[in-house]
């Protein structure tokens, strides 16, 4: 996967930043490095998971995290469009898909 590719990937996934955060349910961080390789989307907890009393709410927040990110991207990046540059995407939250139809996800409401 060549640099070029990743950073249009994250093009397609940041126009739909609206609806990624709602169904994960929180605000991410979009980071997309320029100078860098890769792009990051990145969700923080205010707990430390240093301290032995916080262990099972890290735990817990963990895997509610990660379960709501596989549900929330899976999908998106089996669909990513190769050579798709961000005009392409970034115009009103869909993800054009050229001749194609855009692909709705539907709202986790957990």
């Amino acid at each position: 996967m060549d640099v070029l590719w990743k950073k249009e990937a994250f093009a397609q996934l940041l126009s739909q930043q609206a609806k990624i955060e709602a169904e994960i349910g929180a605000k991410l961080d979009w980071r997309e490095m320029p100078g860098y390789k890769s792009s990051r989307i990145v969700l923080e907890a205010n707990i430390d998971p240093k301290l032995d009393s916080n262990r099972q709410a890290v735990k817990e927040w963990m895997h509610m995290k990660a379960v709501a990110f596989h549900t929330t991207f899976h999908q998106r990046v089996k669909t990513l469009k190769q050579g798709m540059t961000s005009d392409n995407v970034l115009s009103g939250g869909a993800l054009e898909m050229d001749n194609e139809e855009a692909v709705e996800y539907p709202v986790n409401d957990e």
